[in-house]
């Protein structure tokens, strides 16, 4: 059966800047393969304003490699909110004093910082981190904190402690997720009862402190311990099915997400006119990857499945679990 997929309206196009990042994550969704070092162009960097004016959109969201690499990240920002745009900027922070040299007003920047284990730090890139949170608080631009979670046990007191002391709203946990043909670690089946837990744990301690835990990235409900998927479902409101968007790439290419993209036929963003020439693109994606990545005999079976809200999660959890479900993909 064909999974149907429920997008909602766009409001922002996400654009890869640059492929190059001065941290090697081993949950990361890019090898080094795909680092070549390649940059989007002034030219390029305009066509996509463009089309995002053209079609309405809110605003952008820009990300890497890390994002702060890119040699005129924050011309380009001044550019995109010169024409109207907001700015949502993901990065890992550590590039020293990155943050300070953007000028542009507090409510037009805001960004998704990922912070990883304390231990994986230097000690330079560790205050470049912190430098850079306290450097966007200054300047009032918005920072959600984020962690990929790729072990069972969450333990993230640093992230806590510096999401307390800077007053930050909201703190993201990302499932770590299988990159089709890729090597990175990511969190499996035999992770979830430990990961559950710890994200419980986290969820109270958060709450204490004044910080809202959000969940990203759909999880089939079936790795959820049964009886902690009442409070995943109701408190962090867990997807099972992927809402199956847009990206451009560095290449200013059109795809889903680089998880999927080694499945994908690309076409360039300047083959589109319109938002809805490339919801109908994507759309195709959807059913293409359910050939190749079919759901598994229990899902079909599944009350939550008939119900409309679990696919399976997401298209690698799908790939790489099949062996596990005794489920073939062509």
């Amino acid at each position: 059966m064909t999974v149907k997929h429920e997008r909602n309206s766009v409001s922002r196009l996400t654009l890869q800047l640059n492929d190059t990042c001065n941290l090697r994550c081993s949950y990361c969704f890019s090898g080094d393969s795909a680092r070549t070092g390649t940059t989007v162009s002034e030219e390029d960097y305009g066509f996509f304003l463009g089309f995002c004016i053209r079609n309405g959109l809110r605003g952008v969201r820009l990300t890497g490699g890390e994002t702060l690499l890119h040699p005129h990240i924050h011309r380009y920002v001044r550019l995109a909110v010169k024409v109207g745009l907001e700015v949502n900027i993901l990065s890992n922070f550590t590039v020293s004093e990155a943050v300070s040299a953007f000028d542009v007003p507090a409510r037009s920047l805001s960004f998704l910082v990922n912070v990883n284990d304390r231990d994986s730090y230097s000690s330079e890139e560790w205050h470049a981190l912190v430098g850079n949170i306290e450097s966007a608080q200054q300047r009032g631009y918005s920072i959600v904190l984020g962690y990929t979670a790729h072990t069972g046990i969450v333990h993230i007191p640093h992230i806590i402690e510096i999401g307390a002391r800077f007053k930050v709203a909201k703190l993201r946990i990302s499932p770590s997720k299988p990159t089709i043909g890729g090597t990175n670690t990511w969190l499996a089946p035999d992770d979830m009862l430990s990961f559950s837990e710890s994200v419980m744990a986290l969820y109270q301690i958060l709450h204490s402190v004044g910080i809202r835990l959000v969940l990203d990235c759909p999880i089939p409900f079936c790795h959820i311990p049964e009886q902690f998927l009442h409070f995943f479902l109701q408190e962090l409101r867990l997807s099972g099915t992927c809402g199956f968007g847009s990206s451009v790439n560095v290449n200013l290419d059109v795809g889903h997400c680089y998880i999927t993209n080694s499945l994908l036929t690309k076409r360039n963003l300047r083959t589109f006119a319109t938002m809805e020439e490339i919801r109908m693109f994507t759309a195709g994606f959807a059913s293409d990857i359910d050939k190749s990545c079919p759901l598994f005999d229990r899902c079909t079976k599944c009350h939550y499945f008939i119900l409309g809200s679990c696919s399976a999660g997401c298209y690698g959890i799908r790939h790489e679990c099949a062996p596990l479900a005794g489920t073939s993909h062509v």
